[in-house]
């Protein structure tokens, strides 16, 4: 890092002027440093940034804080760079980008959201131009909005849900660190390397509960009601028509950035055509009107170019006009339009994982394309078993699991085999949680899942998880320890969760951002032990694991586990499909509210009805 990024860590050398103090004269400054950088572009001089030549070179983009070119260090003509100016009126605005940028740099994981910070220079002289400098990483010139026209099936949800599943994971990235995007829009993610989308311009994002002054005439469509009221209630326009501003800021909320999602998501469906409930609206104020109407909605938009119904529930849920009422990131995250996607992608992965194994010889297994005749509600809840040549009855240290599991692949490599590893299916009684659950050691199934595989029921693992602890914690009086409610035993549920760590520590179960994302939320709340937070979190486990989506896509991820290892489903179940490997099938109440979830539960016999 630059020693100009070591003093900027901390934000203690930028000084932020008072909003609109500055504003006098902020037309002549921004002609100045136009007219500055634009020579340098003409000239092919080179420019001093912190000590370090770049060469500027192409054409000069201009922004409603900034001026940009591309640039390359003199030294590595294979770099190429975005440099951005900001004359010193707009001072807070380039601080704002750089904060942003900063704050996730830390993380391999969230740089494959926002640009590479390479360097900033707070102050700077460019031909008598005071301004700021920031030099980032360059995307390539398409946008979401070139995908969105070039690249999106509209009539597939599936293809839909491909390119929104990218866009929200961004969003969770600068949501889960604390930031709003403030001004995002179909031009406002650029396609970089490798394909990954990532945030184009910050200079709006703004710290949660930081201020808000106003918005960016560009985006004003994807605005929510309560800015749209604020700066038509104190608000003026720019003496550039480039941005609208409110006297009195508004307090930044994630609710700001999940309305312009959804409008995204129309434009999505509509190729980012001009939205009918916008027709005759000649400038911004006019739509910042509208947008300000009471009675305003998008129902015709939604009615007009929006085939599918579940993205229609979840673009009508994002543009709630009451704040308050906008689903949180992590909802969305769990809305059925993405739960589907990625369960698809996921047996996708798995098909895709058994193809690879016959053509290395490791598998002589057949993808059916039949639909199979056994049970079509199989449990969701489950848990993977150490493979049987090591067993659950021994005692292990972590490091102990690691070298006999490290021994055991070694054997499996020479004699090109698979390892695999036993599948147990849990108890989903969601009541009498004083009672512990039968003990479910005898009835491991006889069907196991192949290595490649595995990371496929990581997710089951972890839902399991969440659900046992849930029901430990509410026993109650009877401080159920999670090995009784699990009925497994102290001494094995010891052993599995070493033996899941000893395969964390291997780097052989990994687990994908998207289900870390959702999970994240609802370990946080287990963590406080508060029965209110419990109670919601098993209501929320309940959606991600008994909906009949849910249980289709368990079906479907079974059969592709048990043709990877020839095993006959039908064999181990009976005929009457009512019991499952020593689960018993019931059917329970489902409140006329629990929409999408599945009445069938499978209970051990301790907690049959």
């Amino acid at each position: 890092m630059s020693k100009s990024l070591q003093v900027l860590a901390g934000m203690t050398d930028f000084s932020f002027p008072e909003v609109n103090t500055l504003v006098e004269g902020r037309e002549t400054a921004r002609h100045k440093l136009q007219q500055a950088v634009q020579g340098i572009l003409n000239d092919g001089s080179n420019i001093d940034i912190n000590g370090k030549m770049y060469e500027c070179y192409g054409t000069l983009d201009e922004s409603q804080y900034s001026f940009a070119c591309k640039c390359r260090p003199v030294d590595d003509a294979s770099t190429r760079l975005w440099l951005k100016f900001y004359v010193e009126n707009d001072t807070i605005h380039v601080a704002k980008e750089y904060q942003v940028l900063h704050s996730l740099q830390q993380e391999p994981a969230t740089l494959s959201f926002v640009p590479r910070l390479v360097d900033i220079q707070p102050r700077k002289t460019l031909n008598g131009a005071t301004c700021s400098a920031l030099l980032i990483e360059m995307g390539t010139s398409t946008t979401f909005l070139h995908i969105v026209r070039g690249q999106m099936e509209k009539s597939s949800q599936f293809s839909v849900a491909h390119q929104l599943s990218r866009i929200v994971r961004a969003l969770e990235c600068l949501h889960s660190h604390h930031f709003i995007h403030g001004s995002l829009n179909m031009e406002s993610i650029l396609i970089f390397d490798n394909d990954k989308l990532k945030f184009r311009d910050l200079e709006h994002a703004t710290k949660f509960n930081g201020d808000v002054h106003g918005c960016a005439s560009a985006s004003v469509e994807f605005q929510p009601p309560e800015i749209a009221r604020r700066i038509l209630s104190d608000g003026c326009e720019g003496s550039d028509g480039s941005s609208l501003s409110a006297a009195v800021p508004i307090t930044a909320s994630y609710s700001f950035d999940i309305w312009s999602l959804g409008i995204m998501i129309l434009k999505m469906y509509s190729s980012s055509k001009h939205l009918d409930e916008f027709n005759g609206c000649d400038k911004p104020a006019d739509m910042l009107k509208r947008l300000a109407d009471p009675s305003f909605n998008f129902e015709r938009s939604i009615a007009l170019y929006v085939p599918h119904e579940d993205v229609k529930d979840l673009v009508r849920q994002c543009l709630q006009r009451e704040p308050s009422f906008r689903p949180k990131i992590d909802a969305i995250l769990r809305h059925p339009v993405l739960q589907t996607y990625e369960h698809e992608m996921a047996l996708q992965l798995a098909r895709s994982t058994i193809v690879v194994s016959q053509r290395s010889g490791l598998s002589t297994a057949k993808i059916r394309d039949d639909k199979t005749e056994y049970e079509s509600t199989p449990p969701s809840l489950w848990f993977f078993l150490p493979p049987t040549e090591i067993g659950l009855d021994r005692c292990l240290s972590i490091d102990e699991w690691v070298a006999e599991m490290e021994s055991l692949l070694e054997k499996k490599d020479s004699c090109e085999s698979e390892l695999e590893f036993p599948l147990l299916f849990m108890c989903e009684a969601s009541t009498g949680f004083h009672r512990p659950c039968d003990s479910t050691g005898p009835y491991k199934s006889r069907l196991s899942v192949p290595l490649p595989l595995i990371s496929l029921v990581v997710p089951l693992v972890q839902e399991a998880m969440l659900f046992l602890e849930a029901k430990a914690i509410l026993s109650g009086d009877s401080a159920l320890h999670i090995a009784q409610v699990s009925g497994l035993g102290q001494r094995q549920w010891s052993e599995l969760i070493k033996f899941y760590r000893a395969l964390e520590k291997m780097v052989l179960t990994t687990v994908s951002s998207f289900t870390l994302m959702m999970l994240k939320p609802l370990e946080e709340m287990l963590a406080t032990g508060d029965r209110k937070n419990t109670h919601q979190v098993m209501d929320e486990v309940k959606y991600l694991a008994f909906t009949q989506e849910k249980r289709d896509y368990v079906q479907s991820l079974l059969e592709i586990i048990a043709t990877s290892s020839a095993t006959d489903i039908t064999a181990a179940v009976s005929k009457s499909n009512q019991e499952w490997f020593g689960l018993r099938k019931c059917q329970v109440e489902i409140d006329d509210t629990a929409v999408n979830l599945c009445g069938t539960r499978w209970f051990c016999r301790n907690h049959l009805p």
